[in-house]
């Protein structure tokens, strides 16, 4: 039994993520309960007189304004459309390392499961694997719907594009289960193979949970990679001969066994998220990265370990190749944005 077989790495999400939005709203709940609490106790020790009724007292010097020309700085406005494009140009560098996770996770896809690299196929799979960019940017311009609403229509025309290429060009329908759908709607059922999935990162990139949100999705996915193992521990032939000699010596039956592993493995899943969650903490609170940029991370990892979870069909263990397209995009967007922080202006705007 293979610890990444069978879908395994998908299945550890999908539990995982319901556990870390459940895990947010019980801490958002706490943290604004215990935030009042201490409001009201300061407020409580504060109250030693009414300052609106204070004896007013005459400043030590007149309030003095000086009114400078604006009209000959209205050169200064680049500085304006300067932060303005910055944006876009977080925008541009992002979009060029989605396409290299697209690049890159298709030539592992089809390099490892002995695939055609035929044109269209190959063009639409690299989109559908570049897909987490709509989330991205809709995080980047999370204000401006006008933006977001945008990049998801484009986004979506580029579909609509495969679909009309595919209904022109010499495809074969696809057959799911017992239903046969029609040339067109390939590029579809592709991406609903191979990005769907993480739709329910959607979870955590609404603005209740999105703070703590990336960091419990770790920490549920750890807790039930633990369970995971030590199930699949329990399958192995060393696994079997100690639950043999477990019953042999006691009177704990199979049921009892079987949970037990569990809760050891939740257990040992939990106390391992706790130290890698503590390293992240530290690591934020050191300055390291910001918090869009572990959303934004956490986006593409996840992507990168669904591909792990596909790969896995085909090679086994070295399914972990899966990880390098997120390597790539990391080496990409450290580059760009680096590149592209030397050239900001860093001297303080005055008023």
């Amino acid at each position: 039994m293979q610890l990444v077989d069978n879908g395994a790495l998908t299945a550890i999400l999908l539990f995982g993520g319901p556990l870390a939005f459940v895990l947010g709203l019980v801490l958002l709940v706490l943290y604004k309960r215990t935030l009042g609490r201490n409001m009201r106790g300061v407020a409580a020790v504060a109250r030693f007189g009414d300052p609106d009724n204070d004896a007013r007292r005459k400043p030590l010097s007149p309030l003095t304004y000086r009114i400078e020309d604006l009209g000959g700085r209205q050169a200064v406005a680049p500085s304006v459309a300067l932060s303005s494009d910055a944006t876009f140009r977080s925008a541009a560098i992002y979009s060029a390392a989605a396409l290299v996770f697209g690049i890159v996770a298709t030539c592992l896809l089809f390099a490892l499961s002995h695939t055609q690299f035929l044109p269209l196929r190959t063009a639409c799979v690299i989109w559908i694997y570049a897909w987490p960019i709509v989330l991205t940017l809709n995080l980047l311009w999370s204000s401006d719907r006008r933006r977001q609403l945008a990049v998801v229509a484009y986004y979506a025309s580029v579909i609509a594009l495969f679909c009309l290429w595919s209904a022109l060009s010499d495809s074969r329908p696809s057959t799911v289960a017992t239903i046969t759908f029609p040339a067109f709607a390939n590029p579809i059922l592709l991406w609903a193979l191979y990005a769907a999935p993480s739709l329910f990162l959607l979870l955590f990139l609404n603005r209740t949970v999105r703070a703590v949100g990336p960091v419990l999705l770790i920490f549920g996915s750890l807790v039930f990679l633990g369970w995971h193992i030590a199930t699949v521990a329990l399958g192995t032939s060393v696994g079997m001969q100690a639950a043999t000699w477990v019953f042999a010596s006691t009177e704990i039956g199979a049921g009892i066994l079987w949970f037990g592993v569990i809760g050891v493995g939740l257990v040992i899943g939990a106390v391992f998220g706790w130290l890698v969650v503590g390293r992240v903490a530290k690591a934020y609170s050191a300055r390291r990265f910001s918090e869009q940029m572990l959303i934004v991370d956490s986006i593409w990892f996840l992507q990168a370990l669904l591909l792990c979870s596909s790969l896995s069909f085909e090679v086994g263990y070295w399914g972990v190749a899966g990880l390098l397209p997120f390597a790539a995009y990391k080496i990409v967007t450290v580059l760009g944005l680096r590149a592209f922080s030397t050239k900001l202006d860093r001297q303080p705007v005055r008023l």
